[in-house]
């Protein structure tokens, strides 16, 4: 796996500005106990935990901006570390010591989203692929941050963890059981692909396509017609994650912004967009 540029170029340049904070504690969510994962992202760093413990680990991004940001979580191999990835990058290759390890997807300037899932003990980093207005990825600006997970002696995992909604990745179509309503829900995410996948999510203004919010960046004026709700980053094949999410009535859509690495083509390419109205 090599780092690219996962999203358009044309959603690079989006501003606003906030405050925020970083820790690392435990927090209820559900009925399971997570520990929390703090990340801010500003133009173009992460701000965040050098180290956690293993286990259920709720991952909670704001994005400062200006810029969209991303907070994609990979997990490196044994031995390997931070200048070992920073080497590789604009290397040709794979590099099969780095895996998708989930995370939360590309927010807007103020924005922020949460979503929950098992870290393993291991080396991971926090990269951003989201590319500059050049096509350039964030990470290749410097934005990656090493994270250490260390073997916990308390084991918290994902049972009895309370959700309301499926949400199920495949090669390349979204299946949401049962159909997604308006108001709070809680949405178990699982790969159940043979490839990485994302779950994007993004509101869209009246009127607007999934398709013509994607081109929209080419346009540097005025605010963006559509509004960002994280989603999941890349997960592994047969990983899983829990979403929270409160729908209101309107036009939604799901992307997966991955790359095919047999053909080098876009998932969203491939159709893996879904497009769903919540009344």
């Amino acid at each position: 796996m090599l780092p690219r540029s996962r999203y358009p170029a044309l959603l690079a340049t989006l501003a606003v500005c906030a405050a925020s904070t970083l820790s690392c504690k435990a927090h209820r969510t559900g009925v399971a106990d997570a520990r929390v994962l703090h990340i801010t992202t500003s133009d173009y760093a992460f701000d965040a935990p050098a180290q956690l413990e293993s286990g259920l680990v709720s991952i909670e991004l704001f994005n400062r901006g200006p810029n969209l940001h991303e907070a994609q979580l990979l997990k490196l191999g044994a031995g390997k570390t931070l200048k070992d990835f920073s080497d590789s990058l604009g290397l040709p290759g794979t590099n099969s010591w780095v895996t998708s390890a989930g995370g939360v997807g590309a927010l807007l300037a103020g924005d922020s989203a949460r979503i929950t899932e098992i870290l393993e003990p291991g080396n991971y980093i926090i990269v951003c692929g989201v590319p500059d207005s050049s096509g350039k990825p964030h990470m290749m600006r410097g934005m990656v941050r090493s994270l250490t997970v260390l073997p916990s002696t308390v084991r918290n995992g994902v049972e009895g963890f309370s959700y309301d909604e499926t949400l199920a990745l495949n090669e390349f179509a979204f299946t949401q059981t049962p159909a997604f309503t308006s108001g709070h829900h809680v949405i178990r995410v699982t790969n159940n692909g043979t490839m990485s996948h994302s779950a994007v999510l993004i509101r869209l203004d009246s009127g607007v396509t999934t398709m013509q919010a994607l081109k929209s960046g080419n346009n540097r004026g005025g605010s963006p017609p559509f509004h960002t709700l994280g989603g999941v980053a890349a997960l592994p094949a047969g990983a899983e994650a829990f979403l929270p999410v409160d729908f209101t009535p309107g036009r939604y859509s799901l992307i997966c912004f991955e790359t095919d690495a047999h053909d080098g083509k876009a998932h969203l390419a491939k159709g893996m967009i879904k497009e769903f109205t919540i009344t």
